[in-house]
């Protein structure tokens, strides 16, 4: 995989992932390479979309940089550019920007008044902080 390009510090007009094109990404990250008759074979079953249909999203995906196609025979051969981390990074980064102006204290507090978590969940959620300020202390000395 090569360098992100996808930073926001980098680059201040985000890649968009569409839904349906998240849909996709996961499909080649599980397999790749693969060839767009396979993402169709491996598509969920709720998901009854066309062949052209999802040939359509790995060509938009190649347009934007985020998978590379490379023919093999009468096939193009798709690929990711970048990991899944890379692009939720990135997602959320820009998501945190557009809703809570860069704010992640107001983003917290949001998901978990609205959060129904279980105490396993809020114990790993405890962890991270714990973590989160142990670094911090670190960092400051």
């Amino acid at each position: 995989m090569k360098e992100s390009s996808l930073d926001a510090e980098q680059n201040p007009v985000p890649v968009s992932v569409s839904p349906s094109e998240w849909e996709i990404l996961s499909i080649v990250w599980k397999g790749e390479p693969l060839t767009a008759a396979q993402v169709v074979e491996q598509l969920p079953k709720h998901l009854e979309w066309h062949p052209k249909t999802v040939g359509t999203f790995l060509t938009r995906l190649v347009e934007k940089g985020i998978v590379t196609a490379t023919r093999q025979g009468k096939a193009n051969v798709y690929t990711s550019v970048y990991s899944r981390e890379q692009l939720v990074a990135d997602e959320s980064e820009t998501f945190l920007k557009r809703v809570f102006r860069g704010a992640r204290k107001p983003l917290l507090m949001h998901f978990v008044e609205q959060g129904n978590f279980t105490d396993e969940e809020i114990e790993e959620l405890k962890a991270l902080l714990d973590r989160q300020r142990n670094r911090t202390d670190t960092e400051e000395m």
